[in-house]
């Protein structure tokens, strides 16, 4: 019986092919093999499906000729799709050419916006009405500074600067001349009835924006009333720049921050120089000037300050940047890693960092905790044997750097979902007392399971210390486990805790077959097959490194003369063993058994292997969707009930704000109109909570 799938209308939908995949032929001679039974149907029904096909093929063909569609088969595989696109790229890169080079000549004809002088000036920024003539193109971009202009009188599109404008004398000639631009800033209103407003030139300053340098004057208010208005940090924050110091006279557009702090967060191997190189390009690419040293100068300082101001406004707004909804207030399982290559060199005595204690705990908290630690009880020096090897990690005391180095990196811990959690830095390497702090400090958020590359040496070492120091008797309730990744590592290193593991699995119901097959042969039968598996896997595993791992000659000569030798080792291994077997225990030669990728051996089980692996697998699989199942329930409810307690919070002390209460110390300091504005980001991040309450209903449902 073969199942076909219908649409909406009942009409059966074409099936696709995988091209990746062959189709095994089954041998009819094989007595091992197993043969498919596929019911055929009757040929009535298919001459039905294959009537109705052909009548919705010429149906769409009837329908496309009278339309006027053209015919165009939708390729179905991938391949076809790639060259059917660059087939149609191929045709259309000489058009492309073509227009490109024309948009570089200047256009011709009358102003868009007076529609009387001849145009000399485009801007892209005005669209759709780019062209201007001397007069209107001054006063448009009066207010518009940050425009970027390009001049049409010299026969090719020259870029102009804000201070840059054209004049035309009695006989129609062009001339370039230069005046002064005002920073577009929101202007005051007096109070005055019948003052009149002027704008005289203030100091001059430097703007920095995503397109680069601007040279631009802050305006100076004055009124006929007799008042006077100067532009301060306040209103320059207000009309959305920062700036680069308390004397302003380089401001960063706000906009510049944001991008800059989006592409850190995607790209964080970018570095600030080639951010300020990509503005310096954007500069001289406009028509402006470029002095690079004063952006280096001050971004670095005025992007922290930024940053730090605007974290104060989310701790004041309840957002929380280190807590994720799925797991809050109960967690499923946390991971702790350091890495030692994040180290910083020591730099010159000063305050505190800005985000002192926020992720990072503080550096003398955590000497505090770590001198306790190590005077409760007597710790090895040593690093931590595992099985056959030592790790690096896997240490209970160590000296602090003699370098020149401050930290040598951070530990951090993460959540399932991969969410930074807590972190700390590391002045002494990756000892046991540095996940210790990190797990004490998330004991509070119900953690069931606790991940760590080395747990077969760090849970004995909390068993211990807990034994010493009562309050931290807790953190035995967290369930220990080690990840596959590692868990590759510690098997190279026959690793005692791993060994223990698998003893328990190889006893398990599920490993009856394989308890009564590899463990009820003699010890010479185990010692041959351990020495066949083990050169089989050494020779596989040196074959993927040859080419991947190996970046010299040197290396893959050597890699090929162990890889000889290994061959020749398990060449010798598999003619004894088949001398002491039967026929049909017999292994092939070791070309063709290093051909399979996973070979099944005679010796661990009693038919086909493989079947059962798969058997297995879908049983583990199906173990695991149930379990996942259950948590991800439970991880949809913590997210729903947190996101609502938030708008809880946020509408709680809203309306204390609209009260005139203010029950926190950090809204005390405000001023009205600091919490007025508050008040004002309550709402907006209220909003942001409602939506985001809406999309996770939508996705949950």
């Amino acid at each position: 019986m073969v199942w076909l799938e219908e649409d909406h209308d009942g009409q059966p939908m074409p099936k696709r092919r995988r091209t990746g995949k062959k189709r095994k032929r089954s041998s009819a001679t094989g007595a091992s093999r197993s043969v498919d039974l596929v019911c055929t149907p009757s040929t009535r029904g298919q001459e039905s499906e294959t009537g109705t096909i052909q009548s919705l093929d010429s149906l769409i063909q009837e329908v496309q000729e009278l339309l006027g569609l053209p015919e165009e088969p939708l390729p179905s595989q991938w391949k076809e799709r790639q060259a059917s696109t660059l087939e149609k790229w191929m045709v259309l890169r000489p058009f492309m050419v073509n227009q490109m080079l024309s948009s570089e000549k200047p256009k011709e004809g009358v102003c868009q916006h007076c529609r009387q002088k001849v145009v000399v000036v485009t801007c892209q920024d005005c669209l759709p009405r780019p062209l201007s003539c001397t007069a209107c193109v001054v006063a448009i971009h009066k207010s518009s500074v940050l425009h970027n202009r390009s001049s049409m009188v010299e026969g090719f599109l020259r870029p102009l600067s804000p201070s840059t404008h054209i004049t035309e004398d009695e006989g129609g000639k062009f001339s370039y001349h230069e005046r002064e631009c005002f920073i577009p800033i929101m202007h005051p209103c007096c109070d005055c009835a019948t003052g009149q407003m002027s704008v005289s030139t203030g100091k001059e300053v430097i703007l920095i924006g995503i397109n680069g340098r601007y040279n631009l004057f802050l305006p100076q208010i004055n009124c006929t009333c007799g008042k006077t208005w100067s532009i301060g940090i306040g209103d320059l924050v207000e009309s959305g720049y920062w700036p680069a110091t308390v004397n302003f006279e380089t401001l960063y557009a706000v906009d510049l921050f944001t991008t800059y702090e989006d592409l850190k967060i995607t790209a964080p191997g970018m570095s600030r120089q080639a951010f300020v190189s990509m503005l310096e390009h954007r500069t001289k690419l406009f028509g402006r000037v470029s002095t690079r040293w004063k952006v280096v100068r001050y971004v670095a300082k005025s992007f922290l300050e930024w940053t730090y101001t605007k974290f104060e406004v989310e701790r004041l707004s309840q957002v929380q940047h280190f807590q994720f909804p799925s797991c809050t207030p109960s967690m499923f399982a946390v991971a702790i890693n350091g890495n030692r290559k994040l180290y910083r060199f020591k730099s010159q005595p000063g305050p505190c960092g800005f985000f002192d204690g926020v992720f990072l705990a503080k550096d003398a908290e955590v000497s505090s905790f770590v001198d306790y630690i190590h005077g409760t009880k007597r710790h090895n020096p040593a690093k931590g044997r595992c099985g056959s090897g030592q790790w690096s990690a896997a240490r209970e005391t160590a000296n602090k750097s003699a370098s020149k180095l401050d930290e040598e990196g951070v530990e951090v811990a993460v959540c399932r979902h991969g969410f930074l959690l807590k972190g700390l830095n590391m002045f002494r390497g990756e000892i046991f007392a540095y996940p210790l702090y990190l797990q004490k400090q998330l004991s509070s958020r119900n953690v069931q399971f606790f991940c760590s590359d080395v747990v077969c040496k760090y849970w004995p070492y909390l068993q211990r210390v807990a034994s010493h120091c009562p309050e931290l008797q807790n953190l035995l309730n967290m369930r220990p486990f080690l990840s596959i990744m590692h868990a590759k590592a510690h098997s190279w290193l026959r690793c005692k805790e791993l060994q223990k593991q698998q003893r328990i699995w190889r006893n398990s119901p599920l490993n009856c077959h394989y308890r009564t097959t590899k463990y009820s042969r003699t010890p010479i039968q185990n010692d041959l097959q351990k020495t066949i598996e083990g050169l089989y896997l050494s020779i596989k595993q040196r074959k993927c490194q040859l080419y991947r791992q190996s970046g010299g000659n040197k290396r893959r000569h050597k890699l090929r003369k162990k890889i000889v030798e290994e061959k020749k080792a398990l060449e010798d291994a598999i003619t004894e063993h088949n001398a002491v077997v039967g026929e049909a225990d017999k292994l092939p030669p070791p070309n063709e058994l290093l051909a399979e990728d996973n070979y099944s051996w005679k010796w661990e089980c009693h038919g086909d292997m493989v079947q059962k692996k798969k058997v297995y697998d879908k049983v583990m699989l199906l173990t695991r969707l149930k379990e996942e199942a259950v948590i991800l329930v439970h991880e949809v409810k913590q997210h729903w009930e947190y996101m609502r307690s938030v708008a809880g919070k946020i509408d709680h002390l809203s309306s204390q704000l609209s009260e005139g209460i203010t029950g926190q110390s950090s809204t005390e300091a405000l001023t009205e109109r600091g919490r007025e504005g508050l008040l004002c980001v309550l709402k907006k991040q209220l909003h942001k909570v409602k939506v985001q309450q809406a999309m996770a209903l939508y996705q949950f449902t």
